[in-house]
């Protein structure tokens, strides 16, 4: 026992951290990290500087070599001119602590955000300069390794150049994760891009939300210019009681002129909620002379019964430089086939032959429909003359 309270007693007391004249302690709690970056890049008491930006410039780059985020905490204004900012602090990221409101639900859950860090930059205005007057280096929390620091929200911006890059890949129709790949390989690696992928994600949603709720206006606005550079170019647009977009169908030279030539057989056809407004495209499509698709014109319809139809095929029969077609082939939608006896009595109808061949799966089993494939197609597609017939 005696020598166990000797060695007690010979036990220096222990030693607690003091703040020193250039910088402030956290707190007194054990677990502190202070950054480890270059003496020159360390903020100093008294250390001037010739506006809030340069303040807030400098700050950042520290905060960058040192592994942690930066964000602007509280400013005082003058009293005699509110314009002017005599005092401003900068903190750490993690500054303070985040409340849970108990009266909305916990819809995701998310990291740490707030640990009560104290470390903050403050500067005060003397004169014309902005002085460093208070500097608390130590923070409460690890920080981020070099090879992470570029993932902090201080540093993550999507650069005008990267927004560019961007709007020509979504328009070639390149997903946004390749798109990231392709961002990292173009800056020399993924710490060099200075964004993430959800930072892409934000950027596109954040661009949606702008045009939201005057998309027709937009799609009304380019219509008039693409008329404006041809008049060969048409257009009609349709409105509910609260000016909202119902039918719309456009044409243009081109597609006018292809009409006057290969009109003599037209293919009308719908695909349904295949973008983010629910509408339904219609494109009015026939063949010309190299066997090559062509296009006659295009409509955004709200739904497909015998009356839009109706009216679609009467815009685009006014659109046409030439008369009806001989046959418009369909499949077998019975308001359209309404539409189509109404708009085009002259018209030969008929329906599309790989709807009807698609129906015998069916309409009868695997093993008949194999059995007798040999029979419907015969019948379907009759064989060709020979040429002794023809030259008969």
């Amino acid at each position: 026992m005696e020598t166990d309270q000797q060695e007690e007693s010979i036990m220096p007391p222990p030693t607690v951290h003091q703040p020193s004249m250039l910088c402030e302690s956290a707190n007194s709690s054990q677990g502190l990290y202070t950054p480890q970056v270059k003496n020159d890049l360390i903020p100093k008491i008294n250390q001037e500087f010739d506006s809030l930006e340069k303040v807030q410039v400098f700050y950042n780059r520290y905060a960058k070599e040192g592994g942690f985020s930066t964000r602007s905490h509280s400013s005082r204004k003058s009293t005699v001119d509110v314009n002017v900012i005599v005092r401003k602090e900068f903190c750490c990221y993690k500054q303070g602590l985040r409340v849970q409101k108990i009266t909305q639900p916990n819809i995701r859950r998310r990291g740490i955000t707030r640990e009560n860090c104290r470390a903050k930059l403050a500067v005060v205005r003397k004169g014309e300069k902005y002085v460093v007057s208070q500097f608390v280096e130590d923070h409460n929390h690890s920080l981020a390794s070099p090879r992470r620091a570029h993932l902090l929200p201080s540093y993550r911006k999507v650069s005008a150049a990267k927004k560019a890059l961007i709007e020509q890949l979504s328009a070639a129709n390149v997903p946004t994760c390749q798109q990231m790949t392709i961002c990292e390989l173009e800056s020399g690696g993924i710490e060099n891009v200075g964004c993430s992928q959800q930072d892409l994600y934000n950027y596109k949603r954040d661009k949606k939300m702008t045009v939201d709720g005057h998309d027709a206006n937009m799609l009304y606005e380019y219509f008039q210019s693409e008329k404006a550079k041809n008049d060969g170019f048409t257009f009609t647009i349709e409105k509910d009681d609260a000016d909202r977009m119902t039918h719309c169908f456009w044409a243009d030279a081109t597609a006018r002129k292809s009409y006057k030539y290969f009109g003599d057989v037209m293919v009308f056809d719908t695909t349904y909620n295949t973008n983010r407004y629910s509408t339904i495209f219609a494109p009015i499509l026939g063949v010309n002379h190299h066997r090559q698709t062509t296009l006659f014109g295009c409509a955004f319809l709200c739904d497909e019964t015998s009356e839009t139809f109706e009216w679609l095929l009467k815009e685009w029969l006014k659109a046409m430089p030439a008369g009806p077609p001989k046959m418009i082939i369909t499949d077998q939608d019975l308001a359209m086939t309404k539409a189509i006896s109404i708009a085009l009595p002259n018209t030969l109808h008929r329906y599309c032959m790989w709807h009807i061949t698609n129906k015998f799966s069916e309409k009868i089993s695997a093993l008949a429909y194999k059995e007798h494939y040999a029979e419907f197609k015969n019948c379907i597609f009759p064989r060709p003359l020979n040429n002794s017939r023809l030259d008969g």
